[in-house]
């Protein structure tokens, strides 16, 4: 929903004016500076600045002989790029002209000051006053050159300025003049900025045809500098148009003739626009590739508007992969340049962009006061393309905010705006995604249908016109039309998702809401047709033998997708290329070779038109459903080879499942939510939770709200049943005693304990029965990360535990409620945060130490002052069975330099860049072969939600870096408690009772002493039960 302007440099036709001489007579003063003005011309720089300055030294008194000299060295700094040392020396001749009682010498001087305090400092607010000035005088004077030249320079500031009438208004009479002089240069440069103008007023073909004329004029007088310059505008107005081989045919041609002329300003911006081009096309790794060529060249050379436009460029690469912490630095930073030069346009388009961050991230009361912000500036400048995506992208702020009637009356304004796009289409996804929020299918529809894409539209803006399409459709209950809509958009993302390097948040970003709508809206359509009892949509059989399998696998491709790569890759050493047949392997490495050599082609295909890309389309799906095909065949009979080359979903038929184990997958729609009951051979039934998506989070949230909160004795029994009901009850209804139950949350899910859901019939919190009681239970974030999980090969350790417990944090404050959640003791401006001791740990790890037969000394046990980071990373953490931390943890905003999830250690040694905190990124690159690591600490099972990823946690992260099995909490650990917990639950291992049975039984255990949920509910297993 972001547009970005790329304001190319400008090429000018600045004289640096020597003015007649003003010496009363000739001298050696005079001598000297008609020497230098000779060295001048000829660019001997140094030697002219030498002879000025012994010129200005024997000027004394005299004003005329102090004026030329100053100008002359003005014109030569200005001539070197040291723009205010130029600026100084243009300052004090001007001051002195106002003195001398000649108006053409002081319209020389208001041009030279002026243009270079637009075009060498990018002061374009304060240079206009000159320029204005300036032009006033020549006209005065009747120099009909100079007042062409000026109206040039006036028309291109206010041009940068978003001052569009008034800048057409000058250009336009600028071009007449040089008409009537047949001034070649004059004209095309003219023309050139009238297209500019005109471009980003929307007056698109109108643009065009000034580019042509000046382009052509240029080519025939060989004015390459401005014939570059003419091209790279005419690349942005094909880009506007959606004619893509043309725009990449004209800044391509640009930036030969920069790099011919050695012109790097040029260059930096010709790069940026092929980075739009790319960007807009969604090949974002080469959009990157082109971004960072224009930042080195912007930072060569100190241009700060080019700094602005490439810091901006790289935020809106940063927002489209779902990166907005880094989208946002960089949107402010190209702010606070352009706030210094008075970029009003640019301002615009940051102060839009900061606002999409917001609303990507969900907070859109501040979303809708930056896009305030934004609308207000851009009714100012009177663009009304830019004014109409300011109203969508604020109406799209108060839509989502569950303000529909606002949402609408701005869209409503935006399409009332007489806005001639020349022949473009104006798209309206933010007045369809109203209809869509609002019920409105059928209006939705007729929409879409007016605004079709054009043939050479970018994958993305596609995939969301299939997207909204398919969400019409099904709104309106026509499943299995909406199914092939969203299959489209499915493909598509997955395509765009598997050309990026960095995919974390890929499935966050992206217009109407976040690109992860297509996959709910399509786990949905199909998942309704499974309940209709309807077949399977043709184009579906590759994902699914039946609706149920395929609406399985979709769910499955929105969970831990970056997460399952991660592992796979680690994965890879383990299991040689020649476990494939040779015959298999042979036909792999040829499709890889020939999707390969397609890709290479796909720019020719976009230069080739709209025919030659549609043929490439074509070829590429062809090929991609060969390829597809063989990597169902490598699932079916060679799972682990696939799974470690092709980690994606798996088919629920393919999940590796005992007999005795039942998975439970959710998946949370916007109307509905829908659970997917799984035995070994494939999905047995799907449950269709009759509840909108945030519904069940407000639910869910209330009924966590006491846990989280240390507010136990206000847990509700009747919601833990309520919640059990709309969960499980039908789900389980088929369920064995002697089931384990494997659960595969979605969405906020992925906070909750199932096993503090009451059981129906029971009452209070002692006499209830609960999903823990009867049933052992584990948790994967997907079914495909536990397939792949039971796939590699188990690691080898050699050593049996270790522990870190009671870290010495330098303070002998209170142990604060007796709670391992970072409860800091309160400190006074300018003192260190006080962390409380944990003593009990100690005696945790002690106990454990003795069960598992293990000496208490390093590098095993790490204790009080030992517990420290340096000495963690010392012991040998790939070799050990077992891995326990028993200290605080807390998430990000506790400790103000840690943005992220973190494991208190020892403060007392912060030495070799130590900071004395186990980050969640830093666990992440740890290389571990533990069966289990157990997290005797607060809040370790809580993170950051992501989209398509599941929730951002320790179990994650360590599962990540190789461990089986990992214990976290789900709220703050009441610490005396914990310390008996973890003793029976290494009591019953040591028995040799799997993981998830020796939960439930210490659970039980513990639920004896204290009934409440918030003591035995407190932690969960995720990975191998």
């Amino acid at each position: 929903m972001t547009r970005r302007v790329v304001i190319p440099v400008l090429s000018l036709l600045l004289l640096f004016n020597f003015c007649s001489s003003g010496f009363a007579g000739k001298n050696e003063a005079e001598n000297l500076w008609e020497e230098g003005s000779k060295a001048t011309e000829v660019k001997r720089y140094p030697e002219a600045i030498r002879l000025f300055e012994r010129s200005l030294a024997l000027c004394g008194y005299d004003v005329d002989c102090r004026w030329a000299n100053l100008n002359g060295l003005g014109v030569v700094y200005d001539a070197l790029d040291q723009n205010e040392r130029a600026r100084s020396y243009y300052e004090q001749a001007l001051q002195l002209s106002r003195q001398r009682n000649n108006p053409e010498d002081l319209a020389n001087d208001l041009l030279n000051l002026g243009a270079l305090l637009y075009k060498g400092l990018e002061q374009h607010q304060r240079a206009l006053p000159f320029l204005e000035e300036s032009l006033k005088l020549y006209r005065q004077i009747r120099k009909a050159d100079e007042t062409a030249l000026l109206l040039f320079h006036t028309g291109t500031v206010k041009t940068v300025l978003g001052r569009y009438p008034e800048a057409i208004r000058d250009l336009q009479e600028s071009l007449g003049i040089n008409r009537r002089l047949r001034n070649n240069a004059g004209i095309s440069n003219a023309l050139a900025t009238l297209g500019q103008a005109s471009n980003m007023s929307g007056n698109y073909n109108q643009a065009a045809g000034y580019y042509e004329e000046a382009i052509a004029i240029q080519r025939r007088a060989n004015l390459e500098e401005d014939l570059c310059s003419s091209l790279n505008r005419k690349g942005l107005n094909e880009f506007d148009l959606h004619r893509i081989p043309a725009a990449l045919a004209a800044f391509d041609e640009a930036l030969r003739v920069a790099k011919r002329l050695g012109d790097k300003r040029q260059q930096a911006n010709i790069l940026n626009n092929i980075g739009v081009v790319y960007k807009g096309s969604g090949q974002y790794e080469q959009a990157r590739s082109y971004y960072q060529q224009a930042l080195i060249l912007a930072q060569e050379l100190g241009r700060k508007g080019m700094l602005a436009t490439a810091g901006n460029n790289i935020g809106d690469l940063y927002a489209a992969l779902g990166q907005q912490d880094r989208a946002l630095a960089s949107y402010q930073d190209a702010l606070r340049i352009n706030r210094e030069i008075g970029a009003r346009q640019e301002m615009a388009t940051n102060l839009n962009n900061i606002a999409m961050v917001y609303y990507q991230t969900k907070r859109y009361d501040e979303a809708i006061r930056w896009h305030q912000q934004a609308l207000e500036l851009k009714r100012s400048i009177g663009n009304k393309l830019d004014i109409a995506l300011g109203l969508s992208n604020l109406a799209a702020a108060y839509l989502f905010n569950g303000d529909p009637g606002t949402a609408e009356q701005l869209l409503n304004e935006r399409r009332r705006l007489q806005i001639d796009k020349s022949g473009v289409n104006l798209r309206h996804p933010g007045l369809v995604e109203v209809y869509l929020q609002t019920g409105r299918y059928d209006q939705a529809l007729a929409l879409l249908q007016q605004q079709t894409p054009a043939a050479l539209a970018g994958e993305q803006v596609v995939a969301e016109h299939e997207m909204q399409t398919g969400r019409a459709l099904l709104g309106r209950g026509e499943y299995a039309g909406a199914s092939r809509h969203l299959l489209k958009s499915y493909q598509l993302l997955e395509e765009l998702r598997s050309s990026v390097a960095e995919r974390g948040s890929f499935l966050t970003a992206g217009g109407g809401g976040g690109r992860f709508r297509t996959y709910r809206a399509l786990t949905a359509s199909v998942a309704e047709q499974a309940l209709r009892g309807d077949p399977i949509v043709p184009e579906l059989r590759n994902y699914g033998g039946g609706n149920a399998a395929a609406a399985f696998y979709f769910a499955e491709a929105s969970k831990a997708r970056t997460l399952i790569e991660r592992v796979a890759e680690s994965g890879r050493s383990s299991v040689a290329s020649n476990s494939l047949p040779a015959v298999l392997r042979e036909e792999e490495l040829q499709l890889r070779q020939q999707l390969a050599a397609l890709d290479a082609g796909r720019d020719q295909a976009v230069r080739g038109g709209a025919a030659s890309y549609s043929q490439y389309q074509q070829q590429r799906q062809a090929l991609h459903q060969r390829f597809e095909r063989l990597i169902a065949r490598l699932q079916r009979e060679f799972p682990l080879y696939a799974a470690i080359n092709y980690p994606r979903p798996v088919a629920a038929e393919q999940l590796p499942l005992a007999a005795n184990e039942l998975l439970l997958a959710y998946a949370l729609g916007e109307d509905a939510g829908y659970l997917f009951v799984v035995r070994k051979g494939g999905v047995q039934r799907v449950v269709r939770i009759p509840l909108k998506r945030a519904a069940l989070e407000e639910k869910i949230k209330n009924f966590l709200e006491p846990l989280t909160n240390r507010h136990q004795q206000d847990f509700s029994q009747p919601q833990a049943a309520e919640l059990y009901r709309l969960l499980l009850a039908e789900g389980l209804s088929d369920a064995r005693p002697t089931d384990r139950l494997i659960i595969v949350p979605d969405g906020i899910l992925g906070t909750l304990p199932f096993e503090i859901l009451a059981l129906p019939g029971t009452a209070s919190i002692k006499e209830a029965g609960y999903l823990g009681d009867r049933y052992a239970v584990s948790y994967y974030q997907s079914a495909s990360l536990l397939a792949l999980k039971r796939a590699l090969p188990g690691g080898q350790p050699t050593r049996s535990l270790f522990a870190l417990g009671n870290p010495d944090f330098g303070t002998t404050a209170g142990n604060q409620q007796g709670f391992r959640g970072l409860s800091v003791v309160p400190k006074q401006y300018g003192q260190p945060v006080l962390f409380p001791p944990l003593p009990e740990t100690e005696a945790e790890v002690r106990r454990i130490a003795a069960l598992l037969g293990t000496a208490i000394q390093p590098p095993d046990i790490l204790l009080g002052s030992q517990a420290t980071e340096s000495m963690l990373r010392q012991s040998p953490l790939g070799g050990y069975r077992y891995l326990h931390f028993a200290t605080h943890a807390s998430l990000p905003g506790m400790i103000q330099e840690v943005n992220e999830p973190f494991i208190l250690l020892s403060q007392r040694d912060k030495r070799s860049g130590s900071d004395g905190f186990l980050t969640l990124s830093e666990v992440l690159d740890l290389k571990l072969n533990a069966e289990l690591v157990m997290l005797s600490a607060c809040v370790t099972g809580v993170g950051k939600e992501v989209e398509g990823e599941g929730v951002a946690n320790f179990a994650r992260a360590f599962q990540s870096a190789g461990a089986g099995s990992v214990v976290v909490s789900l709220w703050e650990v009441a610490s005396e408690p914990a310390v008996e917990y973890v003793t029976l639950f290494y009591g019953y291992l040591k028995q040799g009772k799997p993981h998830a049975l020796a939960l439930k039984l210490a659970r039980e255990q513990m639920r004896k002493k204290y009934p409440n949920p918030f003591y035995w509910g407190v932690f969960v297993l995720h990975g191998e039960g």
